[in-house]
């Protein structure tokens, strides 16, 4: 279990999207995946896990407990392939079935 604080909230509605700035204290355990971190900031947050996220900037220094990240929370699908390059859309979009990674486009085929 991940210990998640909001540094930052910033509205761009411009983008139709909310950044978070935000930092997790993982001890000495490895920097946790990027659905894992999803998982704890919708749970912090309380989204609705059929908004769209992307987190890019895993930051962590070495030797250091705590890491940052930014979380982008999209108002639509649209909104989120209007900005997004297709490579970070596709790699954010992965989610974790029966320990196999899939995308959901490919879970719906």
């Amino acid at each position: 279990m991940v210990k998640l604080n909001i540094i930052e909230k910033k509205e761009e509605p411009l983008f139709e999207r909310v950044r978070y700035k935000m930092e997790a204290e993982v001890g000495n355990s490895p920097t946790p995946s990027r659905a894992q971190l999803r998982d704890e900031a919708i749970k912090l947050l309380k989204i609705p896990k059929d908004n769209y996220f992307i987190i890019d900037k895993i930051n962590r220094k070495t030797g250091d407990s705590k890491i940052t990240f930014s979380l982008k929370s999209y108002s639509s699908e649209e909104a989120m392939k209007r900005v997004e390059l297709p490579g970070i859309i596709k790699r954010n979009l992965k989610v974790l079935s029966n320990g196999e990674e899939t995308t959901k486009e490919e879970k719906s085929n």
